[in-house]
């Protein structure tokens, strides 16, 4: 058997819960029914509703289609202070090299998307 991916297994929860909201059931007989634990239920409930309501999904669009744009210092400052698509900030001394700041602000836009995304690690 193999592994669902974090896509799969949140496709999986939305169709359990819209199932849900079609039944008279409790969520402790549904969960019965289903084959999984009530706390389970509720955690994937507040994740998917979290999703839903959190994030404009502007903001999401946002997150996932930033690109790396010029940054042109008109006059050195220490440190540089970057801010990105979701308020995260980056400071970080003017003598960095170009592959460092890139690798660093991929980093934090990586984090950001999974968190957009719900999969907070």
């Amino acid at each position: 058997m193999s592994k669902l991916t974090p896509d799969q297994r949140r496709s999986i929860w939305k169709e359990r819960l819209d199932r849900f909201q079609s039944t008279q059931l409790t969520a402790a007989e549904f969960c019965k029914r289903e084959g999984v634990s009530t706390p389970t239920f509720y955690a994937w409930k507040k994740r998917l509703a979290m999703d839903r309501s959190s994030v404009p999904t502007s903001k999401r669009a946002a997150a996932t289609s930033a690109k790396f744009v010029p940054l042109v210092v008109a006059e050195a400052q220490l440190p540089i202070r970057m801010t990105l698509p979701g308020g995260a900030a980056v400071e970080l001394p003017i003598d960095q090299p170009e592959q460092t700041v890139q690798l660093m602000i991929a980093a934090i836009m990586a984090t950001q998307r999974h968190h957009i995304a719900g999969e907070v690690a």
